[in-house]
């Protein structure tokens, strides 16, 4: 597959079945280079907090783990992390790990919902013939993980801000929302991958 193979404008032209320019907004936004950039973006965050900040805080807690790295958690269980941080942890915490996992989260989904534009384009050879609802569907599973992960950090640094006198409740939405995101990573990353496999797969039966 080439780099044309998934460029929008040469597929309308072909396929007589849309005007150019009707394409719609999302579709001319979304190029493979913007797409190859958003993902270097994610690979490069991935790596800073797996192999940088989550090693840190990990140390400085004492060996604990991060409660968004595990799933649901206890109340108690955030509230020893946070208090095993110290104040250094805490403000790494919040400043070097969430903030940058917050820019991860809008960077992927943003990655995600292009990934699916791109296999879902009118008249590209390498596209899956959607309807436009279950376009929208296909698009709202990485906005919805987004949206939890966004969630989860801001409640999570919510909790940062107010400690010691930290809300119970708070801290149980913020494992709420931990849940929630992890549901969702496999709904929407499963979701992309069938829409990138069935495309490849259709367009490869094309002829050329």
């Amino acid at each position: 597959m080439t780099l044309a193979g998934l460029s929008g404008a040469p597929f309308y032209a072909k396929s007589g079945r849309m005007n150019p320019d009707k394409t719609p907004p999302l579709d001319r936004l979304v190029t493979p280079r913007r797409i190859g950039a958003a993902l270097g973006v994610v690979a490069a965050l991935d790596v800073y907090i797996l192999a940088v900040s989550a090693p840190r805080l990990r140390a400085l807690a004492g060996g604990r783990e991060l409660p968004e790295l595990r799933g649901a958690y206890p109340v108690e269980k955030a509230r020893a992390f946070f208090a095993a941080l110290g104040d250094e942890g805490r403000w790494l915490y919040g400043w070097g790990h969430l903030a940058p996992d917050t820019a991860l989260a809008l960077v992927e989904g943003a990655a995600l919902c292009a990934i699916v534009a791109c296999f879902t384009r009118v008249g590209a050879r390498f596209a899956l013939r959607v309807s436009a609802r279950t376009r929208a569907a296909l698009l709202a599973g990485p906005l919805l993980y987004a949206a939890a992960d966004v969630t989860e950090n801001a409640l999570l640094a919510a909790g940062i801000v107010a400690w010691p006198e930290t809300p119970a409740a708070l801290l149980a939405a913020a494992s709420a929302a931990t849940s929630a995101k992890w549901a969702l990573s496999v709904v929407a990353l499963g979701g992309v991958t069938a829409v990138v496999a069935a495309a490849v797969a259709l367009g490869a039966k094309k002829p050329r």
